[in-house]
């Protein structure tokens, strides 16, 4: 039986990250990093804290990406989770607040009195951001992620303050 010649079609797509955003990497993480500065723009009068949470980036990127190469396959998500812990319990030991109350602060389930800052925005880019490195696990996907763990961890020390 003769061979046809035919162009070869793949059955699928590739997965998600693969195929990309249709942006660069460097814009997404532009975009990321005006929106963490702003989300935090409360905290810029506490240099040291705003420090504390920009160098916690870069590590906190690490830590999931390699947890996602540690985990691989439909485990590959565990990265962001590490990110998150990792992230809190550093936090929880530097500042000394209960877990149960700095989580409640982050998750927007408590809010003290002092506090005017509680609206949907505080929660929404975070969350966004840190999904990105599940959807583009490269290591801008992986920073943008930890901006957005790093946000979160922000907005507690925010509400602290105003409890405080």
């Amino acid at each position: 039986m003769p061979t046809v010649d035919r162009p070869s079609v793949p059955d699928s797509l590739p997965p998600p990250a693969a195929r990309g955003w249709g942006l660069p990497d460097g814009a997404l993480l532009g975009v990321a990093l005006a929106a963490w500065g702003w989300l935090l723009s409360g905290l810029w009068d506490c240099p040291a804290e705003i420090a504390g949470l920009a160098l916690a980036v870069p590590l906190l990127a690490g830590v999931g990406l390699g947890v996602d190469r540690l985990a691989g396959g439909q485990w590959a998500g565990l990265g962001v989770v590490a990110m998150a812990l990792v992230g809190f319990a550093a936090l929880v030991g530097l500042t000394g607040a209960s877990p149960q109350t700095l989580a409640g602060f982050i998750l927007g389930l408590v809010k003290p009195v002092g506090w005017t800052g509680d609206h949907l925005l505080l929660r929404c880019v975070p969350l966004m951001m840190v999904v990105a490195h599940r959807w583009r696990p490269t290591w801008p996907g992986a920073l943008v992620s930890a901006l957005g763990v790093s946000a979160f961890l922000g907005i507690g020390l925010m509400i602290l303050h105003a409890a405080g």
